[in-house]
């Protein structure tokens, strides 16, 4: 793992390089995290609607795919 200094220093070094102040990076960086963690958990609801052969699958897709954009709403929300 990287100590709390060298990563303070990464990110000060990255956000130079890109051209964005460093608490911008980390709060873009969260929010491209989370919305990949978010993707890998409606794929992961997909394959076992699919492998399981759930009945009324669109709907609840629907419902997964909704509650990911509040969630993603209420995360983005508390970051900015």
């Amino acid at each position: 793992m990287y100590s709390e200094d060298s990563v303070s220093g990464i990110t000060a070094d990255l956000s130079h390089v890109i051209g964005l102040p460093e608490n911008e990076l980390i709060q873009r960086g969260l929010v491209s995290f989370i919305e990949k963690e978010i993707r890998l958990a409606e794929a992961d609801i997909a394959d076992l609607i699919d492998r399981y052969n759930v009945a009324m699958k669109e709907i609840c897709m629907r419902q997964s795919s909704q509650d990911a954009i509040n969630y993603r709403v209420q995360i983005v929300g508390l970051l900015f």
